[in-house]
């Protein structure tokens, strides 16, 4: 499914900017 598709590439894009706040705080 496409929706399901573009809603794990946000989950990952999330994931991936939180860690980056988190290794920068």
């Amino acid at each position: 499914h496409l929706y399901s598709r573009i809603n794990f590439k946000l989950n990952r894009a999330a994931a991936l900017a939180k860690w980056r706040q988190l290794l920068s705080a």
